[in-house]
């Protein structure tokens, strides 16, 4: 849901609150945090692809909330985790990333998503309208330039998934579509000077607001071994 750079932002967060040595090869924790969205350079790539890439198949979002499907969205983040995640797995941090990715999406349906749908009812603009789509995504992508520019560490965070090597992550995302998806990140959002202009609908302290707390949702979910087994 969040732009790149937003999924980006919340995982250096995460990397510069937790305990040092705990994320070890910050390139893979960072492709990883980007990777369920490499789902759309998939080639003859339509909706349902990215649904499971996000772990959400056979849920709309609209529905996200409801307690059946949140508890079917944490069981299959859950599988995810014994399957893949492992103290002695060299991949690790792009696992980790990826999980990141897919609580982050988790807490933006929740916590912003809703707000946003809000302000296009009062404009008769339901969430299946072309409309919806465009708002949502000019407002996604201001906040996406706007952190290029004022985040320091922005350009220290494209230099080393420029160089990572990419992986899949099997039954999701193909190595082509990793490789493909950083450099497209790279590409719009790195490559030359945009000009930045001002969201609409989705206030700047709004997704600020939102990286702070799901980056602290996130670390506390996957420490304490309650909801998710422990990761970090």
């Amino acid at each position: 849901m969040p732009g790149p750079i937003t999924h980006l932002a919340i995982a250096n967060r995460i990397v510069n609150t937790l305990p040092n040595g705990i994320i070890t090869n910050k390139g893979l924790f960072y492709a990883g945090s980007i990777a369920p969205d490499a789902i759309h350079c998939r080639e003859g790539y339509v909706r349902e692809d990215k649904k499971h890439s996000h772990m959400r198949d056979d849920i709309a979002d609209m529905d996200f909330s409801k307690r059946e499907n949140l508890t079917t969205f944490h069981n299959r983040v859950t599988s995810f985790i014994n399957d893949n995640i492992s103290k002695d797995n060299s991949l690790i941090d792009l696992y980790r990333g990826y999980v990141v990715h897919l609580l982050s999406d988790e807490m933006f349906l929740l916590k912003v998503r809703p707000n946003f749908v809000k302000e296009m009812d009062k404009l008769g603009i339901v969430p299946t309208d072309i409309l919806f789509r465009d708002n949502i995504f000019h407002d996604l992508d201001c906040h996406d330039f706007m952190l290029v520019k004022d985040n320091s560490e922005m350009k220290d965070i494209c230099n080393l998934i420029k160089i990572v090597k990419p992986h899949c992550v099997h039954g999701y995302i193909t190595e082509k579509e990793s490789n493909l998806g950083i450099n497209w990140v790279i590409e719009k959002y790195f490559s030359q000077e945009q000009e930045v202009s001002e969201p609409v609908y989705i206030s700047n302290n709004k997704i600020l607001t939102y990286i702070e707390e799901t980056a602290d949702n996130i670390i506390s979910r996957l420490s304490d071994d309650v909801m998710f087994p422990k990761i970090f």
